[in-house]
């Protein structure tokens, strides 16, 4: 506890393995960690997945059973009402496409650098531009595809 709070804290890999979610019971507010995704506005999640794309889907749906009042996501603070109640759906869309793309590109036999490139297209819009580095984007996203590509083939 903090104070007269309850923080429960769970354990939800995907962006990293150590990546945790903390809830604070008695205002029902969820702390989202960057393994469910970051919440860009307009009904958008940017997928995070870096370790494995299990434990993102487990991450999301351990955090959806909490049945949180309030969703604060990494890097974007507090998720409207309306997208509140279809956020988790949000989450998962995003790192199915994320995997879709991947699985897909690569049995045409397209190159994990050009992968890459088509991931960036979608992803990389004005709201990672503004708050990522390219460079950091790439670096994520090249983890990101690897792992799917390890769990997947």
């Amino acid at each position: 506890s903090l104070g007269d709070r309850t923080i429960r804290i769970y354990e939800t890999k995907g962006h990293t393995n150590c990546s945790l979610t903390f809830f604070i019971e008695e205002d029902s507010v969820l702390l989202a960690s960057e393994s469910t995704g970051v919440y860009v506005g307009d009904g958008e999640v940017i997928p995070s997945l870096l370790t494995g794309y299990r434990d993102v889907i487990d991450s999301i749906e351990t955090c959806r059973a909490i049945k949180a009042k309030y969703i604060f996501s990494p890097h974007s603070l507090l998720v409207d009402e309306k997208a509140a109640e279809k956020y988790w759906d949000l989450c998962r869309a995003a790192v199915d496409e994320f995997k879709d793309i991947t699985l897909e590109l690569h049995r045409k036999g397209v190159s994990e650098e050009e992968i890459l490139e088509r991931q960036k297209e979608r992803w990389w819009g004005p709201y990672c531009k503004e708050e990522q580095p390219s460079a950091a984007f790439e670096i994520n996203t090249k983890a990101g595809i690897a792992a799917i590509l390890k769990e997947f083939n």
